[in-house]
């Protein structure tokens, strides 16, 4: 294969990479209306937080990868997740639910930080 071309591999890999990113900006029109609404009616918290943390976790494996288009990908998504889960927690009116959920989160990304530098 000479420099320039590009294989079937290349060209999965970006549209999975664009894909991904339209994905996380799904979260965009709810955030919208509870920010219209200043409420968050009965919408659950979790899938953002388990999203958040699944695109930190991600963001951490293309670090040791060094991937670049991993790190860039997640980290957009860990972005995109960090602003819904800012607006749905200002709008919420019971926070302890979503105080558990964070916290689950943080003590669960801080294991897998520690444990990939560690080893």
């Amino acid at each position: 294969m000479e420099d320039g071309e590009y294989t079937l591999l290349d060209y999965v890999s970006s549209v999975a990479a664009f894909s991904s990113i339209l994905y996380y900006a799904t979260g965009w029109p709810l955030v919208w209306r509870v920010t219209k609404r200043r409420d968050t009616g009965i919408i659950s918290t979790f899938p953002y937080v388990a999203l958040l943390t699944n695109c930190t976790v991600w963001t951490l494996y293309g670090k040791l990868a060094d991937n670049f288009v991993l790190k860039l990908v997640n980290f957009v998504g860990a972005s995109h997740q960090i602003v819904y889960i800012l607006v749905l927690y200002y709008y919420s009116k019971s926070k302890r639910l979503f105080n558990m959920q964070l916290l689950y989160s943080v003590m669960f990304i801080a294991g897998i930080f520690s444990y990939s530098y560690l080893t």
